[in-house]
């Protein structure tokens, strides 16, 4: 019984924890409400690059980019030499984690060559009880208190003019998605391509390639046992029927998931030919964009293709990091791709 009160009573004080942590993190919006909306733009709750850890807010100026960790924390806090501690607890981990969250960020940026000189400050806010007596640097990241961190945004000097603000904006749109794992696909263009999604379900007996619309609808799938072709009415059988060749032939143990015999895809070869046609002679009725969901090694990815005749790789996006992987104006089309299939994908 002993053991169970105490288990309910850490249960308690987590829950505690995470109710104070969510207050102060409500309140960033009007603390930093006094920065101009012309020049300074704020991005709230984003998931930070390779890990599930968020920051609480970016905010992204002339001056650069500032990753905010609020902190409503109670009691006393003082800096001890290089360690920070709240009630006598050490909390250099928390310290570390916003300094590795500001790594995070300028690394994405510097996948980008034009965008790897941006500054970026960690920045911990107390906006509770506990409060810092004057503002400090500690291990690379800046401790304030609540009231001081829009005058602390607004002290530096501008570096950046109104195109490269925007440029630094749209990388972090792209690459910090919001922590529910929905990337902002209101923030990304949709490509004018329809879009198909090619999702493989392989199960004792079964191995089915489904396929879905950009908005997570079920299109049909192609059987890659029995070679049976099931979709919904048209103009959507046409559209399969003219993708699915691209993606079957010399590629069916990689799309099912696990290893076919030759027997199977000469089989499959056999079917497409017959019902399908020869992608040679596959009349092509309009451009696609197709997102092809791989897992395997520990990874999940959505590798992501131009299909106009041929079929081209664009890039891929890696669905548990939100990692990017495209040159140029690619990047914005996988980044949609990857946000929206993550948006449906259960």
């Amino acid at each position: 019984m002993e053991k169970l009160r105490i288990q309910v009573a850490a249960g308690e004080r987590h829950i505690e924890a995470l109710t104070r942590g969510s207050q102060g993190e409500r309140r960033l919006p009007e603390l930093l409400r006094t920065l101009p909306t012309d020049r300074y733009v704020q991005l709230f709750d984003r998931r930070w690059p390779h890990s599930d850890a968020n920051v609480d807010a970016i905010v992204v100026g002339p001056f650069g980019v500032a990753a905010v960790d609020a902190n409503n924390w109670s009691g006393n806090l003082e800096v001890c030499g290089t360690s920070l501690k709240q009630n006598g607890r050490y909390r250099d981990p928390h310290v570390a984690g916003v300094r590795g969250a500001a790594d995070a960020i300028r690394a994405s940026l510097m996948q980008d060559p034009s965008l790897q000189d941006v500054p970026v400050w960690g920045v911990m806010c107390f906006v509770g009880e506990a409060r810092i007596s004057s503002q400090v640097d500690l291990n690379y990241v800046r401790l304030l208190n609540g009231r001081d961190l829009a005058p602390f945004v607004l002290s530096f000097p501008a570096r950046y003019g109104p195109q490269q603000a925007d440029a630094i904006h749209g990388h972090l749109v792209a690459h910090l998605p919001p922590r529910t794992g929905r990337a902002p696909l209101a923030e990304l263009r949709a490509p004018t391509e329809t879009v198909v999604f090619l999702h493989p379900w392989p199960k004792v007996g079964q191995s089915r390639l489904y396929a879905k619309d950009v908005d997570g609808k079920e299109l049909g799938y192609l059987d890659l046992v029995t070679g049976r072709l099931e979709s919904s009415p048209a103009p959507w059988h046409e559209i399969l029927q003219q993708l699915l060749p691209h993606y079957l032939q010399g590629e069916a143990a990689i799309i099912a998931g696990k290893e076919l015999t030759p027997k199977t895809i000469r089989g499959i070869r056999a079917f497409l030919d017959a019902v399908l046609g020869r992608p040679s002679r596959t009349q092509q009725t309009q451009p696609l964009i197709v997102g092809r969901f791989w897992a395997n090694y520990g990874k999940r990815r959505l590798y992501v293709d131009r299909v106009d005749g041929a079929r081209t790789q664009v890039g891929w996006y890696d669905l548990a990091t939100n990692y990017v992987s495209a040159n140029g104006d690619a990047k914005d089309l996988v980044a949609f791709c990857g946000g929206r299939f993550q948006s449906f994908k259960p």
